[in-house]
């Protein structure tokens, strides 16, 4: 994530008063999405996934939403998004394989593993698994 995003989401965050313990609370229910969980290999709420090899999980906490892709008994990777304005958290062992919108796509045909606001598809290469985040247009 280059400078003037990361600082955009830290702008956000601070605006919005979002704190380190922001996902400490209760499942809200919305769509699928919780309040708490984030990072966890197990956490509470629906699986979202379109693809039965992974699990989707969704969490928003004051308008930011998080999708947290678990396949393994481990996290792979997360994403938060705002909008339009998509970030990779970092947690996950796949977290640096994670393309955002506008990012050059992997060769081949990607498998869609979640589709909503916005879509996660997964593409195998030689060197493992790519992750590419779409907007929901796209």
């Amino acid at each position: 994530m280059d400078r003037q995003r990361l600082a955009l989401v830290a702008g956000a965050m601070v605006a919005l008063g979002i704190s380190g313990s922001a996902f400490a609370c209760c499942p809200t229910g919305t769509g699928g999405f919780t309040d708490s969980g984030l990072g966890e290999t197990s956490p509470p709420g629906p699986d979202l996934a379109a693809d039965a090899e992974w699990q989707v999980y969704g969490f928003e906490r004051a308008g930011i939403r998080h999708l947290q892709v678990n396949g393994g008994g481990q996290v792979r990777f997360a994403v938060g998004y705002i909008g339009e304005t998509v970030w990779v958290v970092p947690t996950g062992i796949d977290a640096d394989r994670v393309r955002l919108p506008g990012d050059p796509l992997p060769e081949g045909a990607g498998v869609t593993v979640y589709a909503g606001d916005l879509n996660i598809r997964r593409y195998s290469t030689q060197s493992g698994d790519v992750w590419v985040i779409e907007s929901a247009e796209r």
